[in-house]
């Protein structure tokens, strides 16, 4: 069998495998993990290459799949907390803005991190209504001061005019990551980068390699 073959069949598997959970994932993981291990020293070198990188893709759509799984259990757990902390501050930026203040800093990254904190991990809230140990304390300062560095980078999933404009993150997004993080080495995969979900919609492609790979298949014949 041809590399585009391989290539072929490794993309119609992942179209299998993708959102059916971490269980059928990590069996997946497992069985390359375990042909790398017998034919290593066999494999053709181009096969060899694209197996590998289907391993890192697996293991990146595993750790995908984990980091929903939290913002799942923590949208439920601080669902309350975040929706009127985000009430919140936005009453507070738009009194600023009817005030006509001059300096709005505070205001406007209370606003961005009610609605941009990260969705994968513990929520710290911005009002709490008792006091808070000095852990919360800094934990609060601590992500404000990775909001604002986003928001300087202009890489926060929504932006003031978004928020302004009433517009939402979606429910599968896994937005901002501070304290979670995807190892460098899962994203060093040609054509994956977190974008995994892309392959879905890779079907035209597809068939032009199965066209070529078929060619390919009768010169090894």
């Amino acid at each position: 069998m041809s590399s585009k073959s391989y290539r072929s069949n490794n993309r119609q598997d992942l179209e299998s495998i993708i959102n059916s959970g971490s269980n059928k994932i990590k069996r997946k993981i497992r069985d390359i993990e375990r042909l790398l291990a017998k034919k290593k020293e066999t494999l053709p070198d181009t096969i060899l290459i694209e197996k590998e990188r289907y391993l890192k893709t697996l293991n990146l759509e595993l750790k995908n799949n984990e980091l929903k799984q939290k913002a799942q259990k923590y949208s439920k757990k601080y669902h309350m907390i975040r929706f009127f902390e985000k009430k919140k501050s936005l009453k507070n930026y738009k009194k600023a803005l009817a005030e006509k203040k001059e300096d709005c800093h505070k205001e406007q990254l209370e606003l961005l991190y009610a609605y941009n904190f990260p969705k994968c991990e513990k929520y710290v809230s911005l009002y709490p209504k008792n006091d808070i140990d000095a852990k919360n304390s800094e934990d609060k300062e601590f992500y404000l001061k990775e909001i604002e560095i986003h928001w300087k980078n202009n890489t926060l999933p929504l932006t003031i005019n978004n928020i302004m404009d009433g517009k939402k993150r979606h429910p599968d997004e896994i937005g901002l990551l501070i304290k979670e993080k995807i190892p460098d080495e899962l994203l060093d995969v040609e054509n994956v980068k977190g974008k995994i979900n892309d392959v879905k919609s890779d079907k035209k492609q597809d068939a032009e390699e199965e066209k070529e790979g078929e060619e390919d298949d009768e010169f090894f014949e």
